[in-house]
């Protein structure tokens, strides 16, 4: 290296040092949760019921009362009965509707289980237990997606998880009051769930 390259060196570094001082990466803290990616099918990022929701629900679910059965024909009618966030009214028995105390359903056919986040109301959960697709399955044999206009008889909705575990489920619902009844196939066991919005 020649003298002329050492002092362009020099010079170079020089210049560059105040450009560079003060500065740093920021990569992060190590101790801080990674949190998960906003929901865009959810107000405020992610899917959220209020301490208030929550309190409204469990009251529902005290009551006796139970109404008029809503029909549906296809999958989309299933979809805008089923679209939400439910409250399930005997969280703590082991089934795939009961693992949280609550579960959303997405118009997009996503589902994610919802638990409490330690102020009184809920939170989605990620993971791959806890969020997957919803498929409506007809008695022709055919998996349809929740836009589906196509009529017939539509006696489960399936629930995938990320690993690809499923579960079938039939549903019913009620309004006035709002009511979801579920049974599953593999096991029977039967859930009713109330809404934690209003619908």
């Amino acid at each position: 290296m020649n003298r002329s390259t050492i002092v362009f060196v020099i010079l170079s570094s020089t210049l560059l040092l105040p450009a560079c001082a003060g500065k740093s990466l920021d990569v992060g803290n190590a101790n801080e949760p990674i949190q998960p990616a906003p929901d865009p099918g959810s107000s405020g990022g992610q899917a959220v019921a209020t301490p208030t929701n929550v309190a409204v629900a469990t009251a529902a679910c005290a009551t006796t009362n139970h109404g008029t059965i809503v029909p549906y024909k296809t999958p989309a009618e299933l979809a805008s009965s089923l679209v939400g966030q439910w409250y399930s009214c005997d969280p703590l028995k082991p089934s795939a509707m009961r693992k949280s105390p609550g579960i959303e359903f997405f118009a997009d056919g996503r589902w994610a289980r919802m638990v409490d986040d330690g102020n009184g109301g809920l939170h989605a959960l990620t993971g791959v237990e806890n969020e997957g697709t919803w498929k409506v399955y007809g008695k022709d044999g055919i998996y349809r997606d929740p836009s589906d206009t196509t009529p017939g008889d539509y006696p489960w909705v399936y629930i995938y998880t990320a690993t690809g575990g499923f579960t079938p489920v039939s549903m019913g619902f009620e309004s006035a009051p709002s009511r979801l009844h579920t049974e599953e196939a593999t096991s029977a066991t039967q859930t009713w769930l109330v809404p934690l919005t209003a619908r």
